[in-house]
């Protein structure tokens, strides 16, 4: 808070810059010890440069399946935002999902408090729309890994460590789809979390559980609104529906990215077995290491897996790389709509 009152939000850039020097580091050691990485940067050099550009346009472009399916849910609770600034809200969510890392759920959080402060939502119509936008997204997952995970299974000699992630994945996705359900359609369970925490807070300290205690009834106020709005859009099943189906889009035109950069490479895989590798990365990038985009973490389970199906480690480390490009040109996008939304913020 500033003299004035007035909450100012700031990026910590030079956090995020040690932490993505940190990562890069990390996957320069990774490729190093990499024996096969001759050979990818080999392949690489032979990409055919027109089939690897239409992987970052169709990369893009399904992200915007992804804006869509919130659109959806704006338009259920009558929130009136203008399409530039939705799609503005969601590449700023991207950013911060992508630089802070915390298990997906940073990046929701700015959205949320951006479209209750800068466009006059109630917050807890904002909060509902995020949790509701992300509860799909969980949803599609959790169908796509089992779309994918079933004809793998029945056509192809799987190992027991990818039976056993893939397990993992859609175990997951399915406590954090209950977990979010409950909280969201049970108020009393919300404030009786919050009351835990305020108990453990007033331990640590008495000035910050005071202002806790002070914001409570405004808290609670939020929350049964929150709540309001999750079973409105629950019981919505048109809205629901079509959330779900471009959120499906939105993960299959993911994979389908993946799919035209081994294309693009000269190989010809099974779309399926993309979606199910994708599935699986996916989780992979949602465990908060805190290094931005999971650098070297990433790239080592891509190849880790792609290997363990029977690809080549030097053509799925040429994969890991031109996928690590692909993210760098969304996190781009993600920063300009950054830079848009805090000048906003602060002219407001």
């Amino acid at each position: 808070m500033n003299e004035k009152g007035k909450l100012e939000v700031s990026i910590p850039y030079k956090r995020v810059i040690v932490l993505l020097i940190i990562g890069v580091l990390f996957l320069a050691v990774i490729y190093n010890l990499f024996k096969s990485l001759k050979e990818s940067f080999q392949l690489i050099l032979k990409i055919n440069v027109p089939i690897y550009i239409l992987a970052i346009v169709v990369s893009v472009s399904a992200f915007h399946m992804y804006v869509v399916s919130w659109i959806f849910l704006l338009r259920a609770l009558n929130i009136k935002i203008k399409l530039k600034d939705i799609v503005s809200l969601v590449w700023t969510s991207y950013f911060f999902d992508a630089m802070v890392p915390t298990a997906s759920v940073s990046g929701e959080a700015v959205r949320a408090y951006l479209t209750a402060k800068k466009h006059n939502v109630k917050w807890g119509d904002a909060i509902s729309s995020v949790v509701a936008h992300r509860t799909m997204a969980i949803i599609s997952f959790t169908a796509m890994t089992a779309a994918s995970f079933i004809p793998l299974y029945l056509m192809y000699q799987l190992s027991m460590r990818i039976l056993i992630l893939a397990g993992v994945a859609v175990s997951l996705s399915l406590i954090g789809l209950v977990t979010l359900l409950y909280f969201s359609l049970k108020p009393e369970a919300i404030n009786t979390f919050m009351r835990g925490v305020l108990k453990i807070v007033g331990k640590i300290s008495k000035k910050i559980a005071k202002k806790l205690e002070e914001a409570e009834p405004k808290i609670v106020k939020i929350v049964y609104e929150f709540s309001s709005a999750m079973k409105l859009l629950v019981n919505h099943k048109k809205i629901m529906f079509l959330t779900f189906l471009t959120s499906v889009l939105w993960w299959l035109g993911n994979a389908f990215t993946g799919y035209v950069i081994f294309l693009s490479l000269g190989y010809k895989i099974s779309f399926i077995l993309v979606l199910f590798i994708f599935t699986l990365t996916i989780l992979v990038r949602m465990i908060p290491i805190f290094i931005p985009g999971s650098m070297g973490l990433f790239e080592l389970a891509t190849i880790a897996l792609w290997s363990a199906v029977g690809v080549s480690p030097s053509v799925a480390a040429a994969v890991a790389l031109l996928n690590r490009n692909v993210w760098v040109v969304q996190v781009s996008i993600g920063l300009v709509a950054v830079i848009r939304e805090l000048r906003g913020l602060h002219k407001n």
